[in-house]
């Protein structure tokens, strides 16, 4: 099963399981190729739209999956709490929103229960609520597709519950993946962070000093 570099890469990240909450499925690749690698026993694959679900539908189908991969219409992982579903990939999707996610699946704080999250944007407040809410990010990288970098990482509860440094939730730790994909994220994330420096010499002087710090730091990493 060929997957796109992203979901590759997501992949990569998943632990070996009994049952995996695939949670934004999509077309169904991600959770047909955990089952025909070994990597899930079973997979329930969700996504809120009928249109994806259909063509995964036909995918699962055409690969004799039926009896493994189990679709559902919905959002989240709402109803899994008694399913003894041990890993959660959530994939394509806003930092937020995944928050929001994982914050309305109190299940997922039992023991070793694993994550896999990618968020497409605004994975700041993403880590920010995996610390405040007692989650450890386990390991985290970086990949390329269609020339756009992309973040994946990998999570679990500890219960230690900490506020998030500047640094770690503006940035992240570091990155594993090809040193082009970690090179063009911590570039975006550069951008991103002085285009926020405009706004904050202006208004907020204590702000930008947090911003000019985070940029120095960027830097000094791309020239590591």
């Amino acid at each position: 099963m060929k997957l796109p570099a992203r979901l590759e890469y997501v992949f990569s990240l998943a632990e070996k399981s009994a049952l995996t909450s695939d949670v934004g499925a999509d077309h169904g690749k991600l959770a047909a190729a955990l089952v025909l690698s070994g990597r899930a026993e079973r997979v329930i694959a969700s996504d809120v739209k009928e249109g994806p679900l259909s063509k995964a539908e036909e995918l699962i189908a055409k690969l004799g999956l039926a009896d493994k991969v189990e679709l559902r219409l919905g959002d989240g992982l709402r109803g899994l709490e008694t399913s003894g579903a041990d890993q959660a990939v959530i994939a394509g999707m806003g930092g937020e929103l995944i928050a929001s996610i994982v914050a309305a699946s109190p299940w997922v704080k039992a023991a070793g229960v694993h994550l896999v999250l990618q968020p497409m944007t605004t994975s700041p407040e993403l880590r920010r609520f995996l610390c405040e809410d007692g989650f450890g990010i386990l390991r985290q990288g970086a990949v390329l597709e269609g020339g756009r970098p992309y973040e994946v990482f990998a999570a679990r509860y500890t219960g230690e519950k900490r506020a998030c440094a500047a640094e770690e939730a503006e940035i992240g730790g570091a990155f594993e993946g090809d040193p082009e994909a970690v090179a063009a994220l911590l570039s975006k994330k550069r951008a991103a962070l002085q285009k926020r420096l405009i706004g904050a010499e202006r208004n907020d002087p204590g702000e930008a000093e947090i911003i000019k710090r985070l940029v120095a730091e960027i830097d000094r990493r791309m020239e590591e």
